[in-house]
């Protein structure tokens, strides 16, 4: 790293020193070595190797290898060369140097010295010598600036001599002066090291427990889970404290997004506990589980949870349906009047139920929607009988976002969210505001205002990371929708930021369900660079295959993924033939019937697949099934189902030989797209129509279709126009 411009007067020159490179080094060596007369009797390649490019580490090197004599050295280890060194110290340098190096990150100067023997002057001259010696470095000579080893391999030579039983002598002396300076509450984490070290294990498991819970205040949730792991690992509790740390644990590891850990973590606090804790530790594990993709264990452990509350779970998507269809019914006859009640009003037990509807919804909808509908209005169905009215917001909120994209009514949804506007307003809660502004976007989403649903669920995402209370599942919602949105306004290079920045997060995470959500929908990102090889790489990278027994969305998301590539490469002989196992799957899905947004697109992607075929043999079949899809489309009440049907129509129409009414249908699909911000639909829409009208004119309108695709980071925008729309090229 550069150092920092001095102010000197004059000619002053400065020249910043990094590592040498190996021949530098090795050269380096080989002068010092004919200089110490040691020439032919060690290696210069070895000396420069093991100095890893650092100058004086290789002098280091050479000046002990004279000290021993060169034959006694074959292959010299710098931390025995550094050893040799220190071993000369005085005492009391040894002593302070020891402190420095068990410490393993900077302190304070005064911390140092209140853990030595020492007065200040006589530690103000022993620092000085260390640091000639090349042995510490500090940034300035005040009390409170910082010292440290000056390498990690001086550390390591002095921390892997000293004995155990100065070792935690150490430890002890640091951990005293450390436990009265102000970093005793702003760095813990060097407060418990030492204690630790110094065999103190009670009260470091007190002093983490203050950190987890200051940690925990402050929104720190992945510090607190640290420390409360640290404060179970030294502390000895009764069952019922340690069963307290391991469910705090727990809700620090699921605020902190790590759902799986989390997960287990509520597993082994349930064991023992009484009925009540065992139910919510049970209930908030199978949460965990399922939104971090242990779909298996967490549908198991929510089944067991449903059961213990005498709900009954539909063993078959169509009786799920059926459920859900009656509790609507029962909705519609109730409606949703409620008076408000404090939840000290309210049988525990009660409660417990409806958080375990709460939680059945959103777990379930990462994989089965109809189920999750299902649980959401047996939910909000107790919500309003309950009046708690945290919940009953919480429920409403839902069921106006996921009602209206599961049952077409999109004013119905919007209504009830304007009303509720007020009322969240009058809440004055930033967990309940977040969650209504991101939902919110999730509605705009479904009424077709992309960009405006992207600003809202970004906002309500920005909210919810501020408040305490706030799923990580929630926040995987937002994102998930904001990636929806930056796919179908085609803000592709925007898609690859934010694809990259939420697959980290989810790794680091360890959420497989995001992670391999993310890779399957976001598979196109690949096709944009021309590396469709990656894309199909990415494919089989996921950490996480959803459960066999029925179709999922994960399921749905891949045969998405693998429609787009196959568009893309354009080599399969029969697209038809390789696509329809899977659409039959999905077909015969509840998913279909239950989201109208993923019906819409798998009618466009089955249409584009069709198209793909009548390109390569003009089959009745093919142009049929691909006109009954177009049909299909036109008939949603949404917009972009419209765009989408208007060009499938237009692809039809060019298959079958008339070109001056494909034109057409493209012009209209243009203006369809344009007013809904679907922009890479509109300028493929203007290629397409490009290439019937040919001319001039129609050379321009290729001409910038492409230009946009390669703004957006498209290499090769002729195949990229083949995924959104095939159709326009005939067979031979």
């Amino acid at each position: 790293m550069p150092s920092k411009r001095l102010a000197i007067p004059g000619d002053v020159r400065q020249i910043d020193l990094d590592l040498l490179e190996p021949r530098a080094a090795r050269e380096l060596a080989r002068r010092l070595i004919g200089q110490a007369k040691l020439a032919g009797r060690i290696s210069a390649s070895l000396i420069a190797i093991e100095a890893r490019g650092h100058p004086l580490y290789v002098d280091e090197l050479v000046r002990y290898a004279a000290l021993v004599g060169g034959e006694e050295v074959e292959r010299p280890r710098l931390e025995e060369a550094i050893w040799a060194r220190v071993t000369s110290l005085s005492p009391e340098a040894l002593g302070v140097l020891e402190l420095v190096c068990l410490a393993a990150a900077p302190l304070p100067q005064q911390v140092v010295l209140d853990a030595s023997d020492l007065d200040q002057s006589e530690f103000a001259q022993v620092v000085s010598l260390l640091r000639v010696s090349n042995l510490v470095r500090g940034h300035g000579g005040r009390r409170k600036d910082a010292i440290e080893s000056y390498h990690d391999r001086v550390r390591d030579a002095v921390v892997e001599n000293m004995k155990e039983p100065g070792r935690v002598d150490c430890h002890g002396r640091l951990a005293d002066a450390l436990e009265s300076s102000p970093l005793a509450s702003k760095r813990p984490e060097l407060l418990l090291r030492h204690l630790e070290g110094a065999g103190r294990h009670e009260k470091g498991a007190r002093y983490a427990q203050d950190a987890a819970a200051r940690a925990t205040a402050a929104f720190a949730f992945e510090q607190a889970a640290v420390f409360y792991r640290t404060a179970l690992r030294l502390g000895e509790f009764s069952a019922d404290e340690e069963r307290k740390l391991r469910i705090a644990l727990a809700d620090a590891l699921a605020h902190a997004g790590r759902g799986a850990e989390a997960g287990e973590y509520f597993l082994a606090a349930a064991d023992g506990a009484d009925p009540a804790t065992r139910l919510e530790c049970r209930r908030n594990a199978a949460y965990q589980l399922l939104i971090s993709g242990l779909i298996g264990r967490g549908v198991e452990q929510m089944r067991q949870v449903l059961t213990e509350i005498g709900v009954s779970y539909p063993a078959t998507p169509r009786r799920a349906l059926w459920s859900l269809l009656t509790q609507m019914a029962r909705l519609r006859l109730r409606g949703h009047r409620w008076e408000s009640k404090h939840e000290t009003e309210i049988p525990r037990a009660t409660l417990a139920k409806l958080d375990v509807y709460l939680d059945a919804m959103f777990g379930f909808s990462m994989v089965d929607s109809v189920r999750a509908f299902d649980f959401q209005t047996r939910g909000l169905l107790l919500a309003l009988d309950t009046g708690e009215p945290m919940r009953v917001y919480r429920s409403l909120i839902f069921h106006a976002s996921t009602y209206a994209n599961g049952n077409r009514r999109i004013a119905y949804g919007r209504a009830l969210f304007e009303r509720l506007r007020p009322e969240i307003a009058a809440m004055d809660d930033a967990y309940l505001s977040g969650l209504f502004e991101g939902m919110d976007g999730c509605l705009t989403f479904f009424e077709g205002r992309y960009p405006a649903a992207l600003e809202l669920v970004r906002k309500g995402d920005a909210m919810l990371a501020e408040s305490p209370h706030t799923t990580q599942g929630e926040r995987n919602s937002f994102n998930t929708f904001e990636l929806f949105c930056l796919h179908l306004i085609g803000r592709f290079r925007e898609l690859e930021e934010c694809y990259h920045r939420h697959l980290r997060s989810a790794k680091r995470r360890g959420d497989q369900y995001s992670e391999t959500t993310m890779r399957r929908y976001c598979n196109t990102v690949w096709l944009l660079k021309d590396d469709p090889g990656h894309a199909r790489e990415e494919l089989e990278l996921t950490s996480w295959t959803p459960p066999k027994d029925a179709f999922h969305l994960q399921h749905y998301f891949d045969w998405r993924a693998r429609v787009y590539l196959m568009l893309y490469e354009d080599t399969e002989a029969r697209p038809m033939e390789a696509m329809a196992g899977t659409f039959r799957q999905l077909r015969g899905s509840m998913l279909m019937r239950a989201i109208q947004g993923l019906r819409s697109e798998a009618h466009w992607l089955w249409g584009q697949v069709c198209l793909a075929e009548a390109e390569k043999s003009a089959g009745k079949v093919a142009i049929r099934q691909a006109r009954k899809m177009a049909r299909a489309l036109l008939r949603e009440t949404r917009g972009y189902a419209t765009g989408m049907g208007l060009l499938v129509r237009a692809g039809v129409e060019y298959q079958s030989g008339a070109d001056e009414a494909a034109a057409d249908t493209l012009v209209r699909a243009e203006q369809v797209c344009d007013d809904l911000n679907l922009e890479h639909m509109a300028v493929v829409a203007r290629r397409r129509r490009g290439q019937i009208l040919g001319g001039d004119e129609g050379a321009a309108l290729v001409a910038a279709a492409d230009a946009w695709w390669r703004d957006e980071g498209g290499v090769v925008p002729a195949r990229l126009a083949q995924f959104v729309a095939p159709g326009f090229r005939r067979s031979k």
